[in-house]
């Protein structure tokens, strides 16, 4: 089990870190795990490698018409 770095996590999911409290905060995003001192401001946080995994892999994936769809103009061919 690998723990991950904020910079690691960012890199990851590609939004700034105020996003991804906001999302921690809201229950939309895993929880991260403190390490070292215990406390609400002391130590490090950590993100469980395959909990972030799983949050990537759920997330909902983009529906596109089929390429011969009526709401894509198709290219007109040169005369």
């Amino acid at each position: 089990m690998k723990l991950l770095r904020k910079s690691e996590v960012l890199e990851m999911v590609g939004v700034s870190y105020p996003t991804i409290w906001r999302w921690v905060r809201d229950g939309k995003f895993p929880a991260p795990r403190t390490i070292g001192a215990t406390g609400a401001r002391n130590g490090s946080v950590r993100w469980v490698e395959a909990e972030v995994c799983t949050w990537i892999e759920n997330l909902p994936k983009r529906d596109y018409p089929p390429a011969n769809s009526q709401l894509i103009p198709k290219a007109e061919s040169p005369n």
